[in-house]
């Protein structure tokens, strides 16, 4: 369906107390210099220039949740990294990787043109 490199995840979300709960699946591949990361079941997209994608996957790896905004598409991606505890007391680090719909203000929009002109 996708790019190149294709595979799937949970989608998940930490709920109160921070445990991940599974709520779908996320569909990521590479293509044309994005990373693109996909809930096919609400019909949703995020595209990460693989150099953004790249520098935060090294802050993910070291214990750092990360939040990209797709202007274009108005979404956004999730990734929180964790530590979860299994069934025998072993600790294993998981991430939670989420899409959700999100709204531009008005104001947020002007600084976008302000830093980098109107859109293509």
């Amino acid at each position: 369906m996708g790019g190149g490199n294709e595979t799937t995840a949970a989608q998940k979300k930490p709920d109160a107390a921070g445990t991940p709960q599974v709520s779908g699946e996320v569909r990521y591949h590479t293509s044309g210099g994005e990373v693109h990361f996909h809930d096919d079941k609400n019909s949703l997209k995020v595209a990460v220039p693989t150099a953004a994608w790249f520098a935060a996957w090294q802050k993910i790896e070291t214990g750092e949740s990360w939040q990209y905004t797709d202007i274009e598409r108005q979404t956004s991606l999730n990734v929180g990294f964790t530590t979860v505890i299994d069934d025998v007391g072993k600790a294993k680090i998981d991430v939670c990787l989420s899409i959700e719909k999100v709204e531009i203000s008005d104001d947020f929009e002007k600084l976008r043109k302000f830093t980098v002109g109107s859109k293509p």
